[in-house]
């Protein structure tokens, strides 16, 4: 071992020491190893820009298992910032790369004997073996990508991400359920819904292609409504509700339009939960 190389396993093991500090000052003991994990957990997301997940063996091959609640989520951003730093010092080219080596365990598990790092449920002694899993990365969504929801009828309906604004993410789903996904399959442009991502990021939904021109199909800065029903003081909602843009242009409707979107008979909703978009999106079609 090199000189340079003492002083880098000197620091990350000050450092993995230092988490634990962090750890006992806001709740009062040391954290358990699983507790440790997860804080690292938390820091690789934020190091890596990947879902990382960290394990450990115990002697003789026993599979760590933590036995009580984790208690993580009341620690302040002490500990989460020197797991971060802890991840640095261990892989200074890490954030930059995007994934983390296949020795890292090794050097995490280093790094807390030199510390001498203790955990409230085993003893560092008994850990064996530290070990990384990157999780298959989630799917993130762009503007212009065209997004595939499973039909519950069959099929697909077909939708392309307009924007992002203070109401979700605005997607402009097609008319036609398509049977497979694909651009010729569309159809008209349809309704404009505002969702959470969650359905996109696990998988549910499938990004088929970026296609940044299918915007021009759907009107810009998107509209939401305002039924009136609840009122901010010093609005005037005329007889019918307004339209608001995700500019912030505000402007009354006329009956024809809040019957068309659904404000008359209170159906509209500014926002769905993206798990209910595909029965929605049957309910149009019966």
């Amino acid at each position: 071992m090199t000189d340079s190389d003492g002083l880098t396993a000197k620091a990350s093991g000050e450092i993995a020491k230092a988490l634990c500090v962090a750890f006992k000052e806001d709740l009062n003991s040391e954290p358990t190893l699983g507790e440790f994990l997860e804080v690292l957990d938390a820091g690789s997301r934020e190091y890596y820009h990947s879902d990382v997940s960290f394990s450990a063996n115990l002697s003789g091959s026993q599979r760590y298992r933590p036995e009580t609640q984790s208690r993580v989520v009341e620690l302040n951003d002490a500990a989460f910032v020197d797991a971060v730093d802890l991840l640095q010092s261990v892989d200074p080219a890490g954030a930059e790369r995007g994934d983390p080596p296949a020795d890292l365990g090794p050097q995490i598990l280093a790094a807390l004997r030199d510390g001498h790092v203790d955990f409230s449920d085993v003893p560092l002694g008994d850990v064996s073996k530290i070990s990384v899993v990157a999780k298959a990365p989630k799917q993130r969504v762009k503007i212009g990508d065209l997004i595939a929801v499973p039909a519950s009828l069959g099929g697909y309906y077909m939708g392309v991400a307009l924007e992002r604004n203070r109401w979700g993410l605005a997607v402009g789903f097609f008319t036609s359920r398509a049977p497979v996904p694909r651009i010729p399959a569309l159809g008209s442009a349809g309704t404009v819904i505002h969702t959470d991502e969650e359905s996109i990021r696990d998988g549910s939904w499938k990004i088929i292609v970026n296609a940044p021109d299918l915007i021009v199909q759907f009107p810009t800065p998107v509209t939401i409504y305002h039924d009136g029903f609840v009122k901010a003081p010093g609005v005037d909602y005329g007889e019918f509700g307004l339209a608001e843009t995700s500019a912030g242009y505000l402007r009354k409707v006329d009956r024809e339009e809040a019957s068309r979107v659904g404000l008359l008979d209170r159906t509209y909703r500014q926002s769905r939960m993206s798990e209910t978009i595909a029965p929605y999106l049957d309910s149009l079609t019966d």
